[in-house]
């Protein structure tokens, strides 16, 4: 082959698997764009409709779990990390100190945030790492904060606050202190921004994680 015909062949090659290349890669950001999510989440990650889809099933879970005597509330809601966009889309559960603001106020006195028991985050994690599996999404356990205002050591002219929820005691008396990580990695139990303790079963991509994590 002469070596212009060689030089055209190798060019018009290169040219070919750039092109290729190129397109891949912008349907790889377009994907997650065209969702709503940041350009550089996983273009075959979870959707929007995936969360969409499976927040009515997770709630209708958390609607049947006991709130010992009404202290507790549970929402499922939407969640997501920040890579220039959302990314990493899961299902949060919210777990909200509702009627304990009287029952603990001696926790609120001192930190404003109200233990959960281990028996309430053992009930939210039953009812909802299945259907966390079955709509193939992740689900992560976090602290809520109650809907109304309090005054600190109950004076109305102090600082107002909320109350918050610390799933911590209840956390490490199920896993062990955090970080912990499952051993294949079902799951997760870390420390968030102001050492929020936070649940998360990685039940898109892992079946069994109660088993995984001692509840089943």
């Amino acid at each position: 082959m002469p070596d212009n015909l060689r030089f055209l062949t190798r060019a018009a090659t290169a040219a070919v698997i750039a092109a290729v290349t190129t397109i891949a890669l912008s349907g790889c950001f377009m994907v997650p764009l065209l969702d709503g999510r940041s350009p550089f989440d996983d273009p075959f990650g979870t959707s929007r409709s995936d969360i969409t889809a499976a927040l009515p099933e997770v709630q209708s879970a958390l609607d049947d779990v006991d709130t010992a005597n009404g202290a507790w509330r549970y929402d499922a809601r939407s969640g997501s990390n920040n890579c220039e966009g959302s990314c990493s889309l899961r299902v949060e559960v919210a777990i909200v100190p509702v009627g304990a603001v009287d029952a603990l106020q001696a926790a609120v006195d001192d930190t404003g945030r109200v233990p959960v028991p281990e028996q309430v985050l053992r009930d939210v994690l039953v009812a909802v790492v299945p259907v966390g599996e079955q709509q193939g999404v992740v689900v992560r356990v976090v602290p809520g904060r109650s809907d109304d205002e309090i005054a600190q050591d109950g004076d109305a002219d102090s600082d107002i606050t909320w109350l918050e929820a610390d799933l911590e005691p209840a956390a490490t008396s199920l896993f062990g202190a955090p970080p912990v990580l499952g051993a294949s990695g079902e799951y997760s139990v870390t420390e968030a921004w102001g050492d929020d303790v936070q649940v998360q079963a990685n039940t898109r991509t892992h079946t069994d994680v109660l088993a995984a994590m001692g509840l089943a």
